[in-house]
């Protein structure tokens, strides 16, 4: 067993102690995105409540995107990223071969995922996973969930104007864009670039690996999609300059793919179970599915070296909010472990 001094200076060594705070476009206006997480981010950092994953020493971060509220019944759409130091997946990856194995996961390969919550050997196996998870890898889940009342946070005014302007792209894009799926698209590549910028210093390596859906549905996609996003890492002001940006969607074939999936699950994990608490929230009801609980439970503590963040965007007639939502559950957190931590005092501008 590791000491409690050992453990505090792991932890430690994780801990972003110089976060720079707001990030914004050079020479445009800024995305609501931007706005919404530069005003609530800097308060939370000036109450030292602001926990993110120090990359400084890594040479690759990876990020894993999962996407939830696709159903008609949802009551919000839900954007799952995982930010991880790709040096330490190692121990990772040995482990989830051992976790597979043992309860029955790994001949046939089977994906962990919300949409198979009654599939009985993943089940059994999520606890172990997500524990396991909290305490070895080094990264950031991050949850945007945004109302589905609202028709755009990334500039529209509504869906005639979003429409309007995802017909002027057909010139600058490879293909024809429906205007809700452009939406989603800039959603996500704001949201990438608001946390690259935040995150990831310059002379990184970075690979992305999303979900396979209709934001690179096919080649064209793919490279309207990447575009996009280096544009906007581009137009960010003290913009940074990585070595390698790699695109990837999921994988299913290769043993290297299930690898990743494996870290790729817990954005599914997350975008599924946080949409379903906030829609039954919005309903009037507490219940959750088993394993909807199980992972909303996970998400109300911080790991040793894995910080969670869920960010709700609501609308308020023509006003958009958005909130940290605070998970609480006192006899779950007695499990976990308890870490006193340095923080950074000063809110460091630029």
């Amino acid at each position: 067993f590791m000491k409690s001094t050992e453990i505090k200076d792991i932890v430690n060594s994780r801990i972003l102690k110089t976060v720079k705070l707001p990030i914004e476009f050079e020479n445009c206006d800024n995305p609501i995105i931007f706005k919404l997480l530069n005003s609530s981010l800097e308060k939370r950092h000036q109450r030292k409540q602001l926990l993110l994953p120090n990359f400084e020493n890594t040479d690759t971060v990876a990020i894993f995107s999962d996407y939830g509220g696709e159903s008609k019944d949802s009551k919000y759409y839900t954007y799952s990223f995982v930010f991880v130091d790709y040096g330490e997946l190692g121990f990772f990856s040995e482990k989830m071969s051992f976790i597979r194995k043992k309860y029955g996961m790994d001949n046939p390969r089977k994906e962990i995922s919300f949409k198979d919550a009654h599939y009985g050997q993943m089940f059994r196996c999520i606890d172990e996973y997500l524990s396991f998870t909290n305490n070895t890898i080094n990264g950031l889940v991050f949850t945007l969930a945004v109302d589905k009342e609202i028709a755009s946070i990334t500039g529209a005014s509504g869906k005639k104007e979003l429409k309007q302007i995802t017909e002027k792209l057909e010139g600058y894009s490879h293909g024809k864009w429906k205007p809700a799926m452009f939406e989603k698209s800039m959603r996500i590549i704001y949201t990438l670039t608001y946390f690259i910028k935040l995150l990831i210093p310059s002379g990184k390596k970075i690979f992305w690996m999303t979900d396979q859906d209709a934001i690179m549905a096919n080649e064209n996609k793919t490279e309207d999609t990447s575009k996009w996003l280096s544009n906007a890492i581009n137009l960010c002001k003290n913009a940074p300059v990585y070595d390698v940006i790699g695109f990837s969607p999921k994988p299913y074939e290769e043993e290297d793919g299930y690898f990743f999936t494996d870290v790729l699950s817990l954005a599914d994990l997350s975008a599924g179970s946080i949409e379903q608490l906030l829609t039954r929230k919005k309903g009037g009801s507490e219940i959750l599915a088993p394993l909807a609980e199980k992972v909303i439970h996970w998400s109300s503590i911080q790991g040793l070296g894995l910080n969670k963040m869920i960010f709700v965007v609501e609308g308020e007639g023509e006003k958009i909010t958005g909130n940290f939502l605070d998970l609480e559950f006192p006899e779950y957190m007695k499990k976990a472990v308890q870490v006193d931590y340095v923080y950074d005092v000063e809110l460091n501008k630029g």
